[in-house]
Formats: structure tokens, C-alpha cells, sequence
């Protein structure tokens, strides 16, 4: 991120940034606004992170600490365990919305760019892409436990596994584990080794872009 990408990001307004130390170390940093619709003020918290949940609470209480300074916090969280942590969940008002869009733009460099599984193992998956015609085919993915590589591959003979771009994508970014692909989403899996495959070569954790752009 850029001093400019910032700039845009806050339109010329200064984010008050404050620091959660322990033993000398910073755990944890909050981010956040005071905006003002007359005569009602509202803090609204760009970004809260912390190393551990006594990290998070500490911050969690500095924001609390402005109920004498405006009415209304706002807080884009991306997981729902916050409710509770709460003595009066009613108070809070939460709404679900869309996240950022994620769409791999050359499938061999992006499962060349996984977390390399510790095993060695070999896949290969049948893309659909309706609109980049480079993506759409079968391609051989590799691993040797130390790196991850990735062609394109004959389709003469069945794939191990189908999917198209955008549930690849959910997968590769972390969105979707290969249970809930499959579930949710439009990965077919031919046997359980293919699965068990797949689990080591995709991020085990679901992530989120807080910062948008």
C-alpha cells in the first residue's frame, strides 16, 4: 500500500491510530474515525487487529471508552463471534454484506503461488472460464513437498477434478475450504485421494481483505 492509496482511502482525513504494547512489543492496533452527522458523532473503526483475544479486548475497551464522545460505533468485523462477547448482544445492529471480489487472472501462476503442502502429490483439474479462454482446459498440478507447479495438460483422459474460475478462485484466496466448495460451490471430486489432495494444496484457514481498495 502507497501514502497516496491511503490518502484516497480517508479522503484527507487524519485516522486516529493507536497502539496495544506488551513487554515492549507491539500485539495490537486500532485504526479509526470521528465523523459527524450534526449533532450525532460516530467512531467508525477502519481496522482493529490483534495478536490475541486479550490484545483484542484491551482494544475493544478503548473504543468503548468514547461512549461519552459520540453515540454510534461502526465496525466492519469479518467473523460473527463478536456477538458473543457481549453483555447485551440487542444493542448491536449487524448487517451481512458482500465482500471483495477475487478472480484468478492465470490459473498456473496462481497454484504456483499456494502455501506449498509439506507432501509430495499430484492432481490434475479441469478449469471452465467463459471469458479468459487461457484459463478454460485441464491442467497438472505438482508438488514435490518443496515447490508447486503448474501446466496445462492433455484432456485425453478424464481429470481428477473439475471446477470452474470462480470457485477455484474462492479456493485458492482461502475463501472456501475443499468441503465447502464442493458443497456450496462447483468442485466435482472424482475420488477421496483427489480430495485429500486438494485439502493440502489449498490454505487451510479462511481469510479476508479488510482494507478494500
Amino acid at each position: 500500500m502507497t501514502d497516496d492509496w491511503w490518502r484516497r482511502r480517508f479522503d484527507g482525513r487524519s485516522p486516529y491510530c493507536y497502539a496495544y504494547e506488551r513487554d515492549g512489543d507491539v500485539v495490537g492496533y486500532v485504526l479509526y474515525t470521528v465523523e459527524s452527522d450534526g449533532d450525532e458523532y460516530e467512531m467508525r473503526v477502519w481496522d482493529l487487529s490483534a495478536a490475541d483475544a486479550d490484545a483484542e479486548r484491551a482494544l475493544f475497551w478503548l473504543v468503548a471508552t468514547h461512549d461519552s464522545q459520540v453515540q454510534t460505533v461502526r465496525h466492519y468485523r469479518t467473523e460473527s463471534a463478536l456477538l458473543d462477547r457481549v453483555a447485551d448482544p440487542s444493542e448491536f445492529e449487524c448487517r451481512l454484506g458482500m465482500g471483495p471480489m477475487v478472480r484468478i487472472p492465470d490459473v498456473p501462476s496462481a497454484l504456483e503461488a499456494v502455501p506449498t503442502p509439506e507432501r509430495a502429490g499430484e492432481v490434475t483439474v479441469g478449469v471452465t472460464d467463459d471469458l479468459s479462454p487461457w484459463n478454460d482446459g485441464q491442467f497438472g498440478v505438482r508438488t514435490d513437498g518443496e515447490t508447486v507447479s503448474c501446466e496445462p495438460v492433455s484432456a485425453d483422459t478424464a481429470p481428477d477434478a473439475t471446477v470452474d474460475v470462480t470457485t477455484l478462485s474462492q479456493l485458492v484466496v482461502g475463501y472456501h475450504d475443499v468441503e465447502r466448495a464442493e458443497r456450496v460451490g462447483s468442485l466435482a471430486v472424482s475420488d477421496d485421494a483427489t480430495r485429500d489432495a486438494l485439502d493440502a494444496l489449498f490454505p487451510p484457514q479462511r481469510v479476508a481483505l479488510r482494507e478494500f481498495f
